[in-house]
């Protein structure tokens, strides 16, 4: 009943009322392309990303639970502005020829963190900004039981004042489910993630809870400290070792604390850590 809402939802609103123009290619990811255009609606550039809409019902489920969540504002998310349905027509022909769409419309960032990171160094004070916003940005999801599972500079986007903005929840789920499988960016997700399989040589994954965002933050953390990946070409089975070794020494104090703080292969420990950071920035429940 819900997904049928949503697609009579998604129907009413016609894509070709709202007069987007001026399209520009942004990427194209493993379930969606993405696009921005200049939305005389809204006034203001918005991303528009494509899906292909799934004819499995399981799998159309599950499609709409994802693009549906975004609907849901939390601070220094990218928010989801509205959907369309759209059957595309036999021309021109491409691989989405005769198919149907669901498109979904987003907020626009013009900067991506990791872009600006590979050209630019932050000020500790932009670093600290960020931090305490991505903060409050999964501690908010959190509460409401959904957790990113891919943090990371290259799904982080920036204004001109440096205000972050987290996006692609393509892959977030609730956290009310036990969660066993393995999906992330590897240099970016938490070992107890990967542990598992690892060991057992199967598919079976480790349970993992909020803990597994605030090891991707740490590791963002870190890539704005160095401009560099801190797990790149570190064995799963070597990680523990590589952090023996002292890896924040010439770090600034603030991004050096919380680096310290979930960074830590202990999920238990880091999730405890990752309840204390969040009376350390006074980030409200």
């Amino acid at each position: 009943l819900k997904i049928q809402q949503f697609i009579n939802k998604a129907k009413k609103l016609s894509f070709s009322e709202f007069n987007y123009t001026n399209f520009e290619k942004l990427g194209l990811g493993g379930q969606a392309a993405a696009f921005k255009a200049d939305s005389s609606f809204d006034k203001c550039p918005v991303t528009i990303r494509v899906f292909i809409k799934e004819t499995d019902p399981c799998r159309l489920s599950r499609q709409i639970q994802q693009i549906d969540e975004q609907t849901v504002k939390y601070p220094y998310v990218q928010h989801s502005l509205r959907y369309h349905e759209m059957l595309v027509e036999q021309r021109p022909s491409t691989c989405i020829t005769g198919k149907t769409v669901l498109i979904q419309v987003l907020e626009y960032a013009p900067l991506r963190l990791q872009d600006y990171v590979e050209a630019n160094s932050l000020q500790p004070a932009v670093q600290e900004k960020i931090i305490k916003q991505l903060a409050t940005a999964l501690y908010k999801m959190h509460d409401n039981k959904i957790l990113h599972r891919d943090v990371k500079p290259d799904n982080i986007y920036l204004d001109k004042d440096f205000n972050c903005m987290l996006s692609d929840l393509g892959i977030a789920r609730s956290s009310d489910c036990s969660l066993k499988t393995q999906i992330g960016t590897p240099s970016y997700t938490a070992p107890e993630v990967w542990k598992v399989a690892f060991e057992s040589e199967t598919q079976s994954f480790a349970e993992y809870d909020s803990e597994v965002d605030a090891w991707s933050l740490g590791c963002v953390v870190y890539y704005m400290q160095y401009g560099r990946d801190l797990f790149d070409s570190v064995a799963i089975d070597q990680i523990e070792a590589y952090l023996s070794e002292e890896k924040f020494e010439e770090s600034d104090p603030f991004p050096k604390h919380v680096m310290q703080q979930l960074i830590q292969v202990d999920p238990l420990k880091r999730k405890q850590n990752w309840m204390d950071l969040r009376t350390e920035l006074e980030i409200k429940q």
